[in-house]
């Protein structure tokens, strides 16, 4: 693809009229903090988990109390499974508060993200069904 091959015409004159436009709304950004761990990419599953995924979640379980506006999205139940039977129940405890207060977001429920293998409908469901009985 060409730079700029789907910035046609009509969306630069769109951008540019609103561009100079005094009432145009003031930009809103939001920024949610995320996960995306690839259990099996470049580390095994144990290994990803233990110098990445374990920290990411001991962080969010720490800090997410002392910044009361701070909010994050976790996808892999398949490390969020072993960060949590691993995890002392104090840790544990503070997830669940900040699950049930909306602030830790647990998104799909599935074991992994399903865009890490271009999965078949089958493989999307499959593991969507799998994250919940492990």
């Amino acid at each position: 693809m060409k730079t700029k091959e789907y910035w046609d015409k009509d969306f630069e004159s769109r951008y540019e009229k609103l561009q100079k436009d005094p009432g145009r709304p003031p930009l809103k950004i939001v920024v949610v903090p995320h996960s995306h761990n690839d259990p099996g990419w470049l580390k095994t599953f144990v290994n990803y988990f233990q110098s990445d995924s374990r920290q990411i979640l001991n962080l969010a379980v720490t800090k997410m109390p002392e910044y009361g506006n701070m909010s994050f999205i976790w996808s892999e139940i398949s490390f969020l499974q072993l960060w949590w039977d691993q995890a002392h129940p104090t840790k544990q405890r503070i997830l669940k508060k900040l699950v049930k207060s909306g602030r830790l977001e647990i998104t799909t429920g599935g074991w992994v993200m399903t865009d890490e293998a271009n999965a078949h409908l089958y493989a999307m469901v499959d593991q969507l069904i799998e994250a919940p009985e492990s």
